[in-house]
């Protein structure tokens, strides 16, 4: 993978942590304060728990709009 195409891909995977924050900025921040030193899947249950989504299907929304 070239350097340009992995770091295009870093930016796109944490996309959708910008309107999370932007729409509900109290459930973003329980969500950062939970997830301190957890790791990915962890942090995607407690986006579903707290949001009943996460983080990469939002950005996956944003991205086909």
């Amino acid at each position: 993978m070239e350097a340009d195409t992995a770091y295009i891909a870093g930016l796109m995977h944490t996309i959708g942590q910008l309107p999370i924050h932007m729409v509900f900025p109290k459930s973003g921040a329980d969500i950062e304060e939970v997830c301190k030193g957890r790791n990915v899947l962890e942090r995607y249950e407690v986006e579903h728990t707290i949001l009943r989504t996460d983080h990469n299907l939002v950005g996956e929304s944003l991205a086909k709009h």
